[in-house]
């Protein structure tokens, strides 16, 4: 049969199978104006690849792929499929959506794509081995609560010494302060230069 021929019966066929039975599911986040690559292994020289139609709740043949070569069948030109893998470049927000990769004769469900487009680079997670454990996390924790329980036990020291020399001084003053009243005091009552009487001893 000539590809010709093929091609008119391919597109005469019923492409509104179910995706039950696809032999491999891919979900891909793709920036938007970047490209993906998927690789898959499918038997057979000739792929038919529909879109999901959200509209109608239908799938629409859009690339019809002979012998590796890709033939577009609608607007949508930036993908490309042979038996080895499933191709979208320059994606844009009609680019998303879900994609099935089938068989011609057979209608047997080879791959079935969901494309995610984001408007941004989607945000890259640090390596595995920069992300800290559950268990260093702890040991942290561990470690930060003994800095601050003796942080606190060296306040509370200081704040009760400084009290206490505060006290300290205020009775050594209170005391001093006494003292030198009491001696003004004996100094206006009893002169240092008065002589005792020696009669008045018995």
């Amino acid at each position: 049969m000539k590809p010709g021929c093929l091609l008119v019966l391919l597109l005469s066929l019923d492409r509104t199978g179910s995706t039950e039975v696809c032999q491999h599911v891919y979900t891909r986040i793709v920036p938007r104006g970047g490209t993906e690559h998927i690789l898959f292994s499918a038997s057979g020289t000739t792929l038919i690849v529909q879109k999901f139609n959200d509209t109608s709740e239908q799938w629409v043949d859009i690339i019809i792929s002979i012998n590796g070569k890709t033939n577009h069948l609608g607007s949508i030109t930036d993908i490309s499929v042979t038996e080895q893998y499933f191709r979208v470049e320059n994606v844009s927000q009609e680019t998303r959506g879900k994609y099935m990769v089938k068989h011609d004769l057979s209608d047997e469900c080879v791959a079935l794509i969901h494309l995610i487009v984001q408007d941004s680079e989607p945000t890259e997670l640090p390596p595995v081995s920069e992300i800290p454990s559950l268990q260093e996390e702890k040991d942290g924790e561990k470690n930060a609560k003994p800095s601050f329980v003796s942080a606190t036990i060296l306040m509370i020291v200081l704040t009760v010494v400084c009290v206490f020399l505060i006290c300290l001084i205020w009775r050594l003053r209170t005391f001093y302060s006494s003292q030198e009243q009491k001696l003004k005091f004996q100094g206006i009552w009893h002169s240092p230069y008065e002589q005792k009487t020696p009669g008045l001893l018995t």
